[in-house]
């Protein structure tokens, strides 16, 4: 069963994922996103305990933010391209994967704090 987290920038709270899926054991952070057809500006994965990531068998570009064990945002690779490593991050802990082009939509800077909270899944009824 996924675990789902809402992402917020602190200090001010603000939500600026409602739904992420959290990849918190070997296999789900293994495996993340491989072999999805498409990603978008709904998705977010959180890969927890985790300094570097891999980008094989993806199909498109992601962006990829690198998190301190506080939070704190410690690098942005946009549009990182299919069959790519991520050199690890001194002092990365976690990992957040979002569609091509989210990291600056959501103005995601390097120096900014986030934080995460446990929620529900999003909703799949519609």
């Amino acid at each position: 069963m996924t675990k789902w987290v809402r992402l917020r920038r602190q200090p001010n709270g603000q939500v600026i994922h409602a739904h992420v899926a959290v990849a918190d054991a070997f296999w789900t952070r293994f495996q993340g996103w491989m072999g999805r057809s498409a990603i978008g500006p709904q998705d977010a994965l959180l890969l927890t305990e985790t300094p570097a990531i891999h980008t094989m068998f993806m199909r498109q570009p992601i962006d990829v933010v690198i998190l301190s064990k506080a939070g704190r945002v410690l690098a942005v690779a946009p549009a990182v391209a299919p069959w790519r490593l991520l050199k690890p991050v001194p002092t990365g802990r976690h990992a957040l994967e979002l569609a091509a082009g989210q990291a600056s939509d959501l103005a995601i800077e390097v120096g900014d704090s986030l934080s995460w909270e446990p929620t529900s899944p999003p909703d799949q009824s519609a």
